[in-house]
């Protein structure tokens, strides 16, 4: 949803009498240049997020590469050594083939 908001266009400006800018519709508008800074522990919905910003090309991704992770996991349980084992049960695919 937010990569959807950023990649929104300006509609159109209303000039106001006695206003010194005009109002621009929508009335927040992100049409400006843009960038996302990302890093190695960028995970999950970052991972989503920086993937839609790049498709959207809605500017540069600045930083380290992400995990890659968007599976989700869930913790079973610690091991003997103090340990955990993360399982991914829920995975994302894009509609693409």
């Amino acid at each position: 949803m937010l990569s959807e908001r950023l990649a929104g266009k300006l509609g159109g400006l209303d000039p106001v009498r006695n206003h010194a800018d005009p109002l621009t519709y929508p009335s927040v508008d992100q049409s400006g240049p843009k960038l996302a800074l990302i890093n190695e522990d960028t995970a999950s919905d970052g991972d989503l997020f920086s993937n839609a910003f790049r498709e959207r090309h809605l500017g540069p991704l600045v930083g380290k590469r992400t995990v890659g992770g968007v599976v989700g996991i869930t913790g079973h349980g610690p091991l003997l050594d103090g340990g955990n084992v993360f399982v991914p049960p829920a995975p994302i695919k894009t509609p693409e083939p």
